[in-house]
Protein backbone atom coordinates (compact mmCIF):
# COMPACT_ATOMS: atom_id res chain seq x y z
CA UNK A 1 0.00 0.00 0.00
CA UNK A 2 2.83 2.33 0.97
CA UNK A 3 4.29 2.15 -2.67
CA UNK A 4 1.29 2.64 -4.52
CA UNK A 5 0.47 5.89 -2.55
CA UNK A 6 4.66 6.71 -3.40
CA UNK A 7 4.29 5.89 -6.84
CA UNK A 8 0.84 7.60 -7.03
CA UNK A 9 2.34 10.96 -6.04
CA UNK A 10 5.79 10.71 -8.08
CA UNK A 11 3.16 10.60 -11.14
CA UNK A 12 1.07 13.66 -10.03
CA UNK A 13 4.29 15.57 -9.69
CA UNK A 14 5.86 14.36 -13.07
CA UNK A 15 2.38 15.63 -14.57
CA UNK A 16 2.56 18.77 -12.78
CA UNK A 17 6.72 19.01 -14.47
CA UNK A 18 5.50 18.15 -17.69
CA UNK A 19 2.55 20.53 -17.90
CA UNK A 20 4.59 22.99 -16.82
CA UNK A 21 7.10 22.73 -19.46
CA UNK A 22 4.78 22.30 -22.27
CA UNK A 23 2.73 25.00 -21.25
CA UNK A 24 3.18 27.47 -19.04
CA UNK A 25 7.18 28.34 -19.42
CA UNK A 26 6.77 28.60 -23.60
CA UNK A 27 3.71 30.63 -22.96
CA UNK A 28 5.76 32.92 -20.49
CA UNK A 29 8.16 33.17 -22.89
CA UNK A 30 6.14 34.17 -25.79
CA UNK A 31 4.50 36.95 -23.68
CA UNK A 32 7.67 38.40 -22.39
CA UNK A 33 8.73 38.64 -26.32
CA UNK A 34 5.67 40.56 -27.27
CA UNK A 35 5.93 42.69 -23.96
CA UNK A 36 10.05 43.60 -25.06
CA UNK A 37 8.64 43.91 -28.61
CA UNK A 38 5.83 46.21 -27.82
CA UNK A 39 8.38 48.38 -26.05
CA UNK A 40 10.99 48.96 -28.72
CA UNK A 41 8.42 49.72 -31.25
CA UNK A 42 9.07 53.29 -32.60
CA UNK A 43 7.29 55.15 -35.19
CA UNK A 44 8.07 53.87 -38.92
CA UNK A 45 7.96 50.33 -38.05
CA UNK A 46 6.29 48.32 -40.09
CA UNK A 47 3.90 45.61 -38.52
CA UNK A 48 1.35 43.11 -38.64
CA UNK A 49 -1.72 43.11 -36.77
CA UNK A 50 -3.38 40.07 -34.76
CA UNK A 51 -6.08 40.44 -37.89
CA UNK A 52 -3.41 40.14 -40.31
CA UNK A 53 -3.11 43.82 -41.72
CA UNK A 54 0.37 44.76 -42.17
CA UNK A 55 0.47 48.81 -40.79
CA UNK A 56 3.05 51.59 -40.06
CA UNK A 57 3.16 52.51 -36.81
CA UNK A 58 2.95 56.25 -36.54
CA UNK A 59 3.13 56.90 -33.20
CA UNK A 60 3.18 54.73 -29.86
CA UNK A 61 1.49 55.36 -26.62
CA UNK A 62 1.40 53.37 -22.74
CA UNK A 63 -1.41 51.23 -23.65
CA UNK A 64 -2.28 52.07 -27.74
CA UNK A 65 -0.48 52.78 -30.76
CA UNK A 66 -1.33 54.92 -34.23
CA UNK A 67 -1.44 52.47 -37.13
CA UNK A 68 -1.39 53.38 -40.82
CA UNK A 69 -3.37 50.71 -42.91
CA UNK A 70 -2.96 53.41 -46.31
CA UNK A 71 -1.69 56.46 -46.93
CA UNK A 72 -4.05 59.01 -44.66
CA UNK A 73 -5.94 55.68 -43.21
CA UNK A 74 -4.90 55.96 -39.42
CA UNK A 75 -6.04 53.98 -36.95
CA UNK A 76 -5.71 53.67 -32.78
CA UNK A 77 -5.01 50.01 -32.02
CA UNK A 78 -4.09 48.43 -28.56
CA UNK A 79 -0.55 48.01 -28.70
CA UNK A 80 -1.73 43.61 -27.76
CA UNK A 81 -3.02 43.34 -30.95
CA UNK A 82 0.63 44.17 -33.08
CA UNK A 83 1.55 40.51 -33.54
CA UNK A 84 4.68 40.76 -35.01
CA UNK A 85 7.63 43.40 -36.34
CA UNK A 86 7.94 42.49 -39.92
CA UNK A 87 11.31 42.96 -41.28
CA UNK A 88 12.29 41.70 -44.46
CA UNK A 89 13.78 38.09 -43.16
CA UNK A 90 11.00 37.82 -40.83
CA UNK A 91 8.12 34.83 -41.63
CA UNK A 92 5.72 37.01 -42.25
CA UNK A 93 7.38 39.43 -44.49
CA UNK A 94 5.13 40.66 -47.28
CA UNK A 95 6.27 39.07 -50.77
CA UNK A 96 8.12 40.97 -53.36
CA UNK A 97 9.68 44.46 -52.47
CA UNK A 98 9.38 46.34 -48.76
CA UNK A 99 6.09 47.95 -49.29
CA UNK A 100 6.49 51.82 -49.13
CA UNK A 101 3.75 53.55 -46.25
CA UNK A 102 0.37 52.22 -46.30
CA UNK A 103 1.33 48.88 -47.68
CA UNK A 104 1.53 49.83 -51.54
CA UNK A 105 4.63 48.19 -53.72
CA UNK A 106 6.89 49.50 -56.33
CA UNK A 107 5.94 46.30 -58.49
CA UNK A 108 2.56 46.69 -60.06
CA UNK A 109 0.91 43.40 -61.12
CA UNK A 110 1.27 41.73 -64.45
CA UNK A 111 -3.03 41.16 -65.96
CA UNK A 112 -1.64 38.84 -68.14
CA UNK A 113 -0.66 36.90 -64.68
CA UNK A 114 -4.58 36.25 -64.15
CA UNK A 115 -6.79 33.48 -64.82
CA UNK A 116 -10.07 35.08 -66.88
CA UNK A 117 -13.41 34.81 -64.74
CA UNK A 118 -16.93 34.29 -65.42
CA UNK A 119 -17.45 38.26 -63.34
CA UNK A 120 -20.12 39.29 -64.77
CA UNK A 121 -20.99 43.30 -63.12
CA UNK A 122 -24.84 44.16 -62.02
CA UNK A 123 -26.23 46.56 -64.43
CA UNK A 124 -29.62 47.58 -63.64
CA UNK A 125 -32.30 46.93 -65.79
CA UNK A 126 -33.37 50.05 -67.29
CA UNK A 127 -37.42 50.88 -68.53
CA UNK A 128 -38.69 51.45 -72.09
CA UNK A 129 -36.86 55.11 -72.06
CA UNK A 130 -33.59 53.47 -71.24
CA UNK A 131 -33.52 55.22 -67.71
CA UNK A 132 -31.74 53.00 -65.14
CA UNK A 133 -34.21 53.09 -61.97
CA UNK A 134 -31.04 54.80 -60.05
CA UNK A 135 -31.44 57.87 -62.67
CA UNK A 136 -35.15 58.00 -61.69
CA UNK A 137 -36.52 60.94 -58.79
CA UNK A 138 -39.52 59.73 -56.62
CA UNK A 139 -41.70 61.31 -59.44
CA UNK A 140 -40.61 59.57 -62.38
CA UNK A 141 -41.74 56.30 -61.22
CA UNK A 142 -44.83 54.73 -61.62
CA UNK A 143 -47.54 54.98 -58.82
CA UNK A 144 -48.54 51.50 -57.56
CA UNK A 145 -51.72 51.97 -56.33
CA UNK A 146 -53.09 53.67 -59.41
CA UNK A 147 -53.58 51.88 -62.73
CA UNK A 148 -50.47 52.04 -65.30
CA UNK A 149 -50.40 54.96 -67.77
CA UNK A 150 -48.80 53.06 -70.05
CA UNK A 151 -51.50 50.05 -70.83
CA UNK A 152 -55.22 50.70 -72.80
CA UNK A 153 -58.18 50.51 -71.26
Amino acid sequence: MQGNTLTTGILVVAMVAVFYFLMIRPQRRRQQEQQKMQKQMQAGTRVMLSSGLYATVVSVGDKQAVVELAPGVQVTVLKQVIMQVVTPDSPYAEEGSTPAVGGATSAEPDPTDSEPTDFKPYRPKSDESGADERDLGPDDKPDSDGPDPNTKA
